[in-house]
């Protein structure tokens, strides 16, 4: 049960104290199911610290949260899939032809011809081990995600990280 857990506001983010042995990503699954922590849930996936999350369809939810996305990032993952993909699984950007890109700020990015798929657009010439059906699966594709973010940084999503202002650290994940 979740009888234990409580919620406190620090900042305007949500921090959560989980007790009897509970794992948030545990509680937070079974609130995006429905099941027993659904109000407390709600209360949680409404907080504006997390207004992208909140915003994306209930299968980008579920997919970040069950790919195992700690929940820390759940707000960055789904701005970073909306940018990607506009939270379309089965969006495909496909390029013929390489070129280049001029950011904003100057920025020339040289592209190649490439195939990217699905809500964090997996560049499937970038990361063999995918396999085209398989990416297009929402979770399959989240989970993808967070094995290039967990070698690559936000920097694998160079262009988007860059709109939120993200850094492009290799990031030190901790057991939770």
């Amino acid at each position: 049960t979740y009888d234990d857990i409580s919620i406190t506001q620090s900042l305007g983010k949500a921090y959560f104290i989980a007790q009897a042995g509970a794992s948030l990503t545990d509680f937070a699954q079974d609130a995006l199911r429905g099941g027993s922590a659904s109000n407390l849930g709600n209360k949680i996936l409404t907080d504006p610290a997390l207004r992208y999350f909140n915003r994306a369809p209930l299968i980008v939810r579920q997919a970040i949260a069950q790919a195992k996305w700690p929940w820390q990032l759940w707000d960055t993952a789904a701005a970073i899939s909306e940018l990607e993909s506009g939270w379309d699984p089965t969006k495909e950007n496909v390029t013929t032809q390489g070129g280049q890109i001029v950011l904003d700020d100057g920025t020339v990015i040289t592209t190649v011809p490439e195939g990217s798929y699905g809500l964090f657009q997996i560049n499937l010439k970038a990361h063999p081990n995918y396999t085209y059906p398989q990416i297009l699966d929402p979770l399959a594709n989240a989970m993808a995600g967070f094995e290039i973010y967990k070698a690559q940084g936000w920097g694998a999503w160079y262009i988007s990280a860059k709109k939120l202002g993200l850094s492009f650290d290799i990031p030190e994940l901790k057991p939770v």
